[in-house]
């Protein structure tokens, strides 16, 4: 989802450097495709800490509702776009845009399973790798259970997510 979401933020960013669209109209547009995004994984989550559950500990649950007024607000977004595109750091705003637009939907996600988490009564969690998972993340990576109100560990970009733990083995 993320990977979509900054393709397609993309796509729209080369219509701003082709003059086709203003950046307001693009900061705008793209904020609800980020949005999109972000309840859509928030939706994505609450189903998946659900199926969760049931795989640990064997008893139907449901998903608890989650619901993350940060995933839809889009002033917020558009203010990070704004800093995304204006950055003077040197970096080729494009590049800067595209690790933002990517990492929001991931953060978003980590949040809401956090709070699902917590919902669902999870005893902690632990840190689990992707296939591109960076040296910073595979250090933290080191299988402690930790409680489910500490938050994980993130960077720009971080794919990563809390595996969940139900039950003690």
């Amino acid at each position: 989802m993320a990977d979509r979401t900054a393709s397609a933020v993309m796509r729209l960013w080369a219509f701003v450097e082709a003059g086709e669209i203003t950046v307001d109209e693009f900061r705008r547009l793209a904020a609800q495709l980020v949005a999109a995004a972000n309840a859509a994984g928030v939706m994505l989550a609450d189903i998946g800490l659900a199926a969760e559950v049931m795989r640990q500990i064997g008893r139907p649950a449901r998903p608890v509702g989650l619901t993350d007024p940060v995933a839809v607000d889009q002033t917020r977004i558009g203010r990070s776009l704004t800093a995304a595109i204006d950055t003077p750091s040197g970096e080729a705003a494009a590049a800067r845009l595209e690790r933002v637009v990517r990492s929001e939907p991931l953060l978003t996600v980590a949040n809401a399973v956090q709070a699902g988490m917590i919902a669902h009564g999870a005893i902690g969690w632990t840190r689990q790798l992707t296939g591109t998972s960076c040296s910073l993340c595979t250090s933290w990576a080191d299988g402690r259970v930790r409680p489910p109100t500490v938050r994980m560990a993130r960077h720009l970009g971080c794919d990563c997510i809390q595996a969940p733990v139900f039950t003690r083995n």
